[in-house]
């Protein structure tokens, strides 16, 4: 079986499109379609079908993806080591990470460890917290960068390498521009703006909320937005209130278009962010590196950034 139509076919069904996969492959799709064809004429079975809006694999086909994957990850693995032994650290790694790492934390310390080892490449996906743990237990990525964890996961490893803190935001402008605080019970009744149900930031604020005897569905939601940058729009258009990461919102507060507001009742919120690994998986000599990479620079303490860690951080690049 040739291995390369087996790298289209993982992933044609990782994508569930032949055009995605075409253009990750940079192929044309019916090259990508010929390809397939051909595996299924060396497997002897057809391998997907070709549904409505997406394309599944068929029974055989999800047997060949699940073993396909493992074949794949044992030859990239076999010609990392062959390059570690030679020096030569290159091939491509993807990582997932949920918002605030992925946006805000990880792009300085990647980009200065890719420009350490021009040979490789790091594919960085940005998803919530919840689904980025998933695409570490179910092997989709060996490395991922989460802003929540699991109180008790056999199958996950969690390290701390950066701490951030969660605020209370408004706009800057009346009739906020004159208030500094807040009282929770004025918190719940004001409009607030949250993000999607995995997120970690909502996880973490609403764990607060129920330590302090307070339901987070009686608070006055009135949007729930997938990205941060859509709610800090949000906020400065008047819609309502929200609650983000300190790092998110600096330099709007600082440009003085978001104000932060003190809810004395919360106090201080602080959120760690940890790196994601598997127990029992073995990790490919490129994801050995940037952990080691990562581990000579973290933790990463978000707060007072730009007189501690803002200036080191493009120094190193």
């Amino acid at each position: 079986m040739d291995l390369r139509l087996l790298e289209i076919f993982c992933l044609v069904c990782e994508e569930k499109s032949f055009s995605k996969a075409a253009d990750r492959l940079r192929l044309s799709q019916p090259t990508v379609s010929s390809h397939i064809k051909r595996l299924e004429g060396q497997v002897g079975a057809p391998l997907l079908d070709r549904l409505a809006h997406e394309v599944v694999p068929t029974r055989v086909g999800a047997l060949l993806h699940e073993h396909g994957r493992r074949i794949l990850r044992a030859k990239r693995d076999l010609c990392e080591q062959i390059d570690l032994y030679l020096n030569h650290l290159q091939g491509e790694l993807p990582i997932a990470a949920s918002t605030i790492p992925g946006e805000y934390l990880l792009v300085p310390v990647v980009g200065a460890f890719c420009a350490a080892h021009p040979g490789i490449r790091l594919r960085l996906l940005i998803h919530d917290s919840v689904e980025v743990l998933q695409s570490v237990e179910e092997g989709r990525v060996e490395l991922g960068f989460a802003g929540a964890k699991r109180r008790s996961d056999p199958n996950l490893r969690f390290e701390q390498f950066a701490v951030d803190r969660l605020v209370l935001v408004a706009p800057a402008a009346a009739p906020w521009s004159r208030v500094s605080a807040i009282g929770l019970d004025r918190l719940m009744r004001e409009p607030l703006l949250v993000r999607e149900p995995g997120s970690g930031t909502r996880m973490m604020f609403e764990r607060r909320l129920e330590e302090l005897g307070r339901r987070p569905q009686d608070l006055n939601v009135v949007a729930e937005l997938g990205s941060t940058s859509a709610i800090k729009r949000g906020v400065r258009s008047g819609l309502g209130l929200s609650v983000l990461s300190h790092l998110a919102v600096q330099d709007e507060v600082e440009a003085g278009r978001l104000k932060v507001l003190e809810v004395p009742e919360i106090g201080r919120l602080e959120r760690r962010f940890f790196v994601v690994t598997h127990r029992t998986r073995a990790r490919s000599p490129l994801c050995e590196a940037l952990l080691t990479w990562l581990a000579a620079r973290a933790p990463l303490t978000i707060e007072g950034l730009d007189t501690t860690r803002r200036k080191p951080l493009k120094k190193s690049i």
